[in-house]
């Protein structure tokens, strides 16, 4: 392929680094809990598009500010956001950068249930003045209330060249309509660009020349091409009633007039990528070496297809059509032959790119690149608290679960301990349908920190591996998915690298599920469990995530079904690997932790646990995190979930015999 062709013309960079201290160092003391639970100090570096400016967000506590630098160092911005939840920063053009927010409110709901409302603003540089987008667009909603239409709009907006200009493009309702607005990066005022958008592509000028179209009610997808008049069908698909996984038109294809799709071909294969012609709907199946599993990779501008990226195992892989994309990966693979690197930004040409590296010596680190001169300049720290010589070792490791499936782990070692008999903390991710991924990672790294051996597995059920992999999981929350974290206790002890008899469960989200069914489901594996945002009660998460009604024929209810194993919504089968419904074989200390303002997990599900515990006579510590959403987005809920849970697991599974 293109990427390896051109792997031999990638120079290595001359990289400007500060030196890195021996892996088996200990660090003494280690750092304090907040160097790891503190949002970072460093995040969102971007360049701008003409490669003259960097603009940043710096975060001290719970004080955010956007920044912007060139590249001679003068300050350009320096501009205070409060405690706002910063999603997301881009340059719209040289000038101007997009900032995202999201509030967790329950103003805007008729039910008064809490949602995530999201909301942008432009921020002009050169004039150091703020534009509310939406602000005063005639019978549409502004940006700041953060109703449903404001959501929608920043789940897709686009940055397309227009009349020679970068323009942002958002869509939005008004008077029933969904329009494509124009947007103003000055005032934040809509002009209306294109009527009865869809959400169809769009090419680099920005007009619709496919789109897809899909019946829930009879599972049926269709792929229309649209010449500015005409739709007319090119691809159809029927997966019938009750259908859980559906195809989706991702963008462009390598040549002009296709697209790709993705397409499902059964619970026990992987998800199949098949470029279409819009002239005539003939189909090709796109096949990658090894049978990785790749996803399209496309310019944020044009929209154009650059190449495919994906995961084998530990480490990323890219496969550029683009021969400059190609010739910057190429580069980048030269030089960064230790730890990991991912691309942040870069200038359109590839003159100047963002890497934040990671690694066992690194807890990460900004680099600007000139490719042209061939030099990387230290940017700054991620986790300025963490010193290289504080990052515990991860290790890559396989295991075998009970029935013989591969089960991917991440391995972190406590520094300047003997990996020898050592205390385990077992720590899920959440999801399920998720991976953890390598590099640093902030909550294992704390763990380890206080002297634990941190165990991630990568349990069937976790996206990433291939379909049969996550099909594997499908009705298995509670039972395999479960066994399969403590298989890896198991193989741990054989290994002689943990004692089995110190070892505890924490985790969020599923994780949380995970960690609370593993001393109702699973017991004596732990010694404790420390549950965070899980799902206890599995047919009142169903009714709940379902809008609290029992059809089972919606797209929630499917999912539900699939993943859980349920036959229907209020099946009482669920009751077999709910936590909140076996308290009673919960012989080990139980602390539960919530965000109180989750909208993906009601806190109800805590009180739930909590209510059957302390029914139950057995003891349960709760820990409510005020103003905590469910994705642990603040710096000082985030460090307090690590200091309760740490001095939980220290008392009851202590580092240190």
């Amino acid at each position: 392929m293109l990427k390896k062709m051109l792997a031999a013309a990638g120079a290595a960079l001359t990289i400007a680094m500060v030196g890195s201290v021996a892996a088996s160092q200990p660090t003494t003391p280690p750092p304090p809990i907040e160097a790891y639970g503190q949002l970072p100090g460093l995040d969102q570096v971007i360049i701008s598009p003409d490669g003259q400016r960097l603009a940043f967000i710096g975060q001290v506590g719970e004080h955010r500010r956007l920044g912007v630098k060139g590249l001679n160092g003068q300050d350009l911005a320096n501009v205070e956001l409060g405690s706002a939840k910063i999603r997301y920063i881009s340059w719209l053009d040289s000038s101007h950068i997009v900032i995202v927010r999201s509030t967790t409110t329950d103003k805007f709901s008729e039910f008064g249930d809490l949602i995530e409302a999201f909301n942008g603003q432009i921020y002009n540089v050169d004039t150091r003045q703020f534009a509310n987008v939406l602000d005063s667009a005639r019978g549409v909603s502004s940006s700041r209330t953060g109703d449903d239409t404001v959501y929608n709009l920043f789940s897709s907006y686009y940055v397309r060249e227009i009349d020679g200009k970068r323009t942002m493009l958002v869509t939005a309702a008004k008077s029933g309509d969904n329009l494509l607005f124009r947007i103003d990066p000055d005032n934040g005022r809509a002009t209306p660009f294109l009527r009865n958008y869809t959400g169809g592509l769009l090419d680099e000028n920005a007009r619709v020349y496919a789109d897809s179209e899909i019946d829930f009610d009879l599972g049926r997808f269709r792929v229309v091409a649209f010449d500015g008049v005409n739709r007319r069908e090119v691809f159809n698909w029927d997966g019938g009633r009750g259908v859980v996984s559906w195809p989706s038109l991702l963008g462009a294809g390598r040549r002009p007039g296709t697209v790709i799709i993705s397409v499902p071909v059964g619970v026990d294969k992987d998800e199949e990528l098949w470029e279409l012609s819009l002239a005539d709907g003939a189909k090709k199946k796109l096949t990658f070496p090894g049978g990785l599993q790749m996803d399209p990779i496309y310019d944020d501008v044009t929209g154009r297809l650059l190449g495919f990226g994906g995961m084998r195992g530990n480490a990323y892989e890219r496969i550029y059509t683009d021969e400059a994309a190609a010739r910057a990966w190429a580069t980048l693979e030269a030089s960064f032959t230790n730890g990991f690197f991912f691309v942040q930004s870069r200038t359109p040409d590839y003159s100047k790119i963002v890497v934040r590296t990671e690694g066992d010596n690194d807890s990460g680190t900004f680099l600007l690149i000139d490719v042209a001169a061939g030099k990387a300049i230290k940017v700054g720290s991620a986790y300025p608290g963490v010193p290289g010589s504080a990052v515990n070792e991860r290790r890559w490791i396989t295991y075998k679960a009970a029935d013989g499936l591969d089960i991917p782990a991440y391995l972190t070692l406590p520094r300047g301990r003997d990996p020898r008999n050592l205390p385990l903390i077992v720590l899920p991710h959440g999801g399920p349908a998720s991976r953890d991924e390598p590099g640093f990672d902030w909550w294992s790294q704390a763990l380890a920190s206080r002297g634990y051996a941190v165990l991630q597995p990568q349990f069937r059920g976790s996206s990433g591996f291939g379909e049969a992999h996550m099909a594997a999981g499908y009705g298995q929350w509670g039972k395999k998915m479960q066994t399969d974290l403590s298989d890896g206790v198991r193989y741990l002890a054989a290994q002689g690298i943990i004692d089995p008899r110190r070892v505890c469960i924490t985790g969020w989200s599923y994780g949380g599920y995970a960690a609370a069914a593993a001393v109702a489901l699973d017991p004596g594996v732990y010694r404790c469990s420390a549950a965070g945002a899980g799902v206890y009660d599995m047919r009142a998460m169903i009714f709940w995530a379902n809008g609290e009604s029992n059809s089972a024929d919606t797209p929630t209810g499917r999912y539900w079904k699939q993943n859980m194993g349920a036959s229907r919504i209020g099946d009482t089968g669920l009751d077999e690997v709910s936590a909140a419904r076996h308290v009673d074989r919960i012989t080990v200390p139980l602390l539960l932790m919530h965000g109180v303002n989750d909208t993906v997990v009601p806190m109800k599900q805590t009180d739930l646990m909590e209510a059957a515990m302390r029914r139950a006579g057995k003891p349960v510590t709760v820990v409510r995190l005020e103003g905590e959403d469910h994705w642990l987005s603040t710096g000082a809920t985030r460090t307090r979930m690590l200091q309760e849970s740490i001095r939980f697991l220290e008392a009851n599974n202590p580092p240190y015999p």
